[in-house]
């Protein structure tokens, strides 16, 4: 896809907390590989790389790995438009891959570790007159390390993809003033009406005042001092709301005022939960009985690797969505903001996975048999956490805190109705007491605390993977997902991106027969276990990735596998007995 090169990706990338302030540093910058051994920046630097693509990625225009003896230096000069400083400037990167230091002017002036969630760098005091100049200095050990990746390899193939390293988000520019809001945190609450709403404030502010424009409320919000910490708070009556679904995703404007900071965001009105009915847990959207129906959605694009496209996400849920899904699940990826705003007023539920990191271990397979098996691990055991990647005290630490940066960060996206902790075992550790941490930050969402393998008997879901073997409900108290499944290949010739050996677990030889498999698999297993409690499927995938060829599109997304009507027959169909199932409780 060809893409503007001074201005690649212009569109505001923070929906939820809004300014004016908006200064897009992506682009053409120059950058250098050096051996991060004694490594000083070059004098000459070796060409330009279009940010935000990771320099492994097409749209990059580099085209190289970044290996882990490596540094990645990147140089970017700007010259600040006339009063654009009303008090403190700040710099904004989406997301950096991995570890990275910011220099302004020859300044170290912050830094952050971790590749998948955005930052913050206050440069105020490193800004001069006319012409500044910026550098980040990146490096990223991919497995060789112990940090959250995802499907990052090195020894790509398979289900593992091409790494990517450095810059892969927006970098912006944006001033506030010196007392300013830093983040915020909206909870609807649709039993009550209500909203609540919780502003953490840098530094001192007087007061804030919240205006809902279409609902015509205004609103002064009460200061609260806790743990050192500013923060604003207040519920609001929010009467004769709409209720947000993907049938009808409704999101409301508030303008604030934090004394000279303004800003927007938006919210929905919804409640995910669980409900017992006939003998069984089935997942509710706003006290409804809810099915879902969701497809595995890993965020890759064959030119930009992991950084979409504005045109490329609105592409792909809408896309899913016609196809008559209700779900995307995220997997072990955390995407731009942009992508959950996208989703939300489109109208597309979110179950979002935390990436998944730990040591390379070769027993995962072993893992895989244990679980088929029915054999039962205790994943707080050391011995038990060090076979599945999880030894190191340190890495351990870093993942909890990760978790929760995540929960924070997405908190109140209307879209998201779980949390996925683990994924197949995948650095799996002490998933009991994660589970428990992160009910306690967000009682309001549901927990798959182990998706697919080694299930710890908590969380809301009895979530079990089957791609091989036929497919039958568990018997369970909790809610019963079946959250991966399918994953039926076809390669498309012309629209295969397939470096080493083409991947997927039921091969067919032309789209009738993978169209017919499909139906099969949907009548003979999938909707007669919605009788039996199935209350949530994840279909595997989107989109063929690399060597991957089991998707619902071509990696390329310019071919449909299936037959589109019958996707939404046999859709319509699930949705259909899975309301037969629960009509006493449907209003």
């Amino acid at each position: 896809e060809k893409v503007d090169k001074q201005k690649p990706i212009a569109e505001y990338p923070r929906p939820q907390l809004q300014r004016d302030s908006y200064y897009n540093l992506n682009g053409q910058w120059q950058y250098a590989f050096v051996k991060t051994k004694n490594f000083s920046v070059p004098n000459e630097f070796q060409g330009e790389i279009i940010v935000p693509f990771s320099p492994e990625s097409q749209l990059s225009d580099v085209n190289r790995w970044l290996m882990p003896d490596e540094t990645l230096i990147y140089k970017k000069s700007f010259i600040l438009p006339n009063s654009f400083n009303q008090g403190k400037v700040l710099i904004n990167f989406g997301a950096v891959d991995y570890l990275c230091d910011v220099t302004l002017n020859n300044v170290s002036c912050g830094g952050h570790a971790g590749g998948y969630l955005p930052f913050s760098v206050d440069i105020t005091n490193f800004i001069k007159e006319g012409e500044n100049t910026l550098l980040v200095s990146v490096t990223d050990p991919t497995e060789t390390g112990i940090q959250s990746r995802g499907k990052q390899s090195l020894n790509r193939g398979g289900m593992f993809y091409t790494p990517m390293s450095g810059i892969w988000q927006t970098v912006w520019l944006e001033s506030v003033p010196n007392n300013y809001v830093q983040q915020l945190w909206l909870t609807p609450n649709i039993d009550k009406m209500t909203l609540n709403v919780k502003i953490l404030i840098n530094g001192k502010i007087k007061k804030c005042y919240l205006e809902f424009l279409e609902l015509n409320i205004a609103y002064l919000c009460e200061p609260q001092e806790r743990d050192g910490y500013l923060y604003f708070v207040g519920e609001i009556q929010i009467l004769n709301a709409q209720l947000w679904s993907p049938e009808n995703p409704k999101l409301y404007q508030i303008n604030i005022q934090a004394d000279d900071d303004y800003f927007n965001t938006y919210f929905g009105m919804r409640k995910i939960s669980t409900m017992h009915i006939n003998g069984y847990q089935v997942t509710a959207l706003n006290n409804q009985p809810y099915m879902l129906i969701g497809v595995l959605d890993q965020g890759y694009w064959p030119d930009s690797l992991c950084t979409p496209l504005e045109d490329a996400m609105i592409f792909d849920i809408t896309k899913m969505k016609e196809l008559g899904y209700n779900m995307l699940r995220k997997h072990i990826k955390v995407e731009p903001l942009r992508w959950y705003y996208l989703c939300d007023s489109i109208g597309m539920i979110v179950q979002q996975d935390m990436v998944s990191g730990g040591d390379v271990k070769e027993s995962i397979l072993l893992e895989g048999i244990k679980n088929i098996v029915g054999m039962k691990i205790d994943d707080s055991d050391q011995k038990v956490m060090a076979k599945l990647g999880r030894g190191n005290i340190a890495g351990r630490r870093h993942h909890k805190q990760e978790v929760r940066d995540t929960i924070d960060l997405l908190y109140s996206q209307p879209c998201i109705v779980s949390w996925v902790l683990f994924n197949e075992a995948w650095g799996q550790f002490e998933s009991v007491q994660l589970e428990q941490i992160c009910k306690l930050q967000d009682p309001t969402r549901l927990i798959d605390h182990a998706s697919g393998w080694h299930d710890q008997g908590v969380g809301d879901f009895k979530s079990t993977h089957r791609y091989i073997f036929p497919y039958t409900a568990p018997n369970d108290s909790r809610a019963i997902a079946l959250s991966e499944f399918g994953g039926y290949s076809l390669k498309v010739p012309g629209h295969t991106m397939i470096v080493k050996k083409a991947f997927g677990y039921i091969p067919f030889s032309n789209q009738e027969k993978l169209n017919k498999a499909f139906e099969n698999l949907h009548l003979k297993q999938i909707i007669p276990a919605i009788k039996s409690g199935l209350t949530t499927t994840v279909y595997t995938q989107l989109s063929d990735v690399e060597d991957e060829i089991n998707g619902i599109y071509t990696f390329d997304r310019k071919v449909l596998k299936f037959n589109a009507a019958k996707l939404q027959e046999i859709n319509f169909k699930m949705r259909q007995e899975f309301n037969k199932q629960y009509a006493d409780r449907m209003k």
